[in-house]
């Protein structure tokens, strides 16, 4: 009967240990499971193939199919796709700049506004474009917090990623809630007024949306916008609004319009228009530096090295520097999304040992 007392006890204390180490693995496999096998799963993989096969354009069809992507995979999982479409160059960084604007939008909603988790996600990859779309949504939600949820975000932020910028996606947000320039810029120095700060990058947000909007198509889904554009803009000399603000407006503005004035498949004219005598030095050199930045990032897509525009020989020593230091913001985009390019080759093509040595010494951290 001891015996028997003994054995039942000693089963008993068998099970709970048993039981103990089943659930402690099961829990263990959905860990691993939630945290690292799910992200590269070959459904994923799968899905991106069934991509490839049943769209034109990659980028459509993550675009077309993002929310039941989401659904399907979490952020997570739409995150590595659109990861994976840009290290596969299935998409550019355009491209990639949109889909994670858009996946920024929808996960502030999906994840429940909860700025841990959404601080999680890689805020630099692709230009910052998630953390941009995240920002718009905050403003968009239009509630009585805006201004201490954008500072909650960027607070959270910052302390996982000193030095970052916050502010641009809230601009773009701006815009589309104020409907007018004054209005959103005005919203911007709002927001400035809590972070004791002049808030260029929301500035610099504002005067984005305002030029893709006045070239014809939607930030967040690079789609046509349908009927009379709200915003215009001279496309013979898109900076003289620009000379018409507030100094403190002028120079975010100049950047973010020289996107008018870009033109990919002839930069020597893209050149050209940057330094028209018309325009005054200042708005060359921003001008310059900013359409050096959008043909590097668009050329580092297709391959590891930037070719330089002969055209740029030709131009001052402060101009030619100012494209140097324009070229690096390409490079500085692949290396924040994680991908390494040839910088030197870029310095290396200049003539001048002056140039070569200012291009390498401004290149030294990438």
């Amino acid at each position: 009967m001891l015996i028997s007392k003994i054995s039942i006890t000693q089963l008993k204390l068998f099970l709970v240990f048993f039981l103990s180490i089943l659930v402690a693995t099961f829990i263990a496999i959905l860990f691993t499971q939630k945290i690292k096998i799910r992200p590269h799963s070959p459904n994923i993989d799968a899905e991106l193939k069934a991509i490839q096969s049943n769209y034109k354009e990659v980028f459509l069809g993550i675009r077309e199919k993002l929310l039941p992507i989401v659904r399907k995979f979490g952020i997570d999982g739409a995150f590595l796709i659109i990861e994976k479409a840009l290290t596969q160059k299935l998409i550019d960084m355009d491209e990639c700049h949109m889909l994670l604007h858009q996946l920024g939008h929808k996960a502030y909603t999906y994840l429940n506004k909860d700025f841990a988790k959404l601080t999680t996600y890689d805020s630099l990859y692709c230009v910052q474009s998630f953390q941009h779309g995240v920002e718009a949504q905050i403003v968009l939600d239009n509630d009585a917090v805006v201004a201490q949820n954008l500072q909650k975000y960027c607070s959270v932020l910052k302390e996982k990623n000193p030095g970052i910028t916050c502010y641009h996606g809230a601009g773009h947000g701006l815009l589309q809630i104020k409907g007018n320039l004054s209005g959103a810029l005005k919203g911007c120095d709002d927001f400035g007024s809590n972070i004791d700060t002049i808030p260029i990058y929301c500035y610099r947000g504002v005067f984005s949306e305002y030029a893709s909007r006045a070239m014809g198509y939607d930030t967040d889904t690079g789609k046509l916008v349908e009927g009379e554009l709200p915003w215009k803009v001279d496309p013979q000399n898109p900076f003289l609004l620009c000379q018409t603000l507030e100094k403190k407006y002028q120079i975010s503005c100049v950047s973010q319009f020289t996107k008018l004035v870009y033109k990919r498949k002839d930069m020597n004219s893209s050149i050209l228009r940057c330094v028209s005598k018309e325009l005054p030095d200042w708005i060359m050199g921003e001008c310059l530096k900013t359409i050096a930045g959008m043909d590097a990032q668009w050329q580092l897509v297709q391959s590891d090295q930037v070719i330089l525009p002969l055209k740029i020989l030709s131009l001052g020593k402060d101009l030619r520097q100012k494209y140097i230091e324009g070229v690096k913001e390409g490079f500085w985009t692949f290396k924040k999304s994680g991908i390494n390019k040839d910088w030197q080759f870029f310095c290396n093509s200049f003539t001048s040992g002056a140039d070569v040595s200012f291009c390498h010494e401004f290149y030294h951290d990438l």
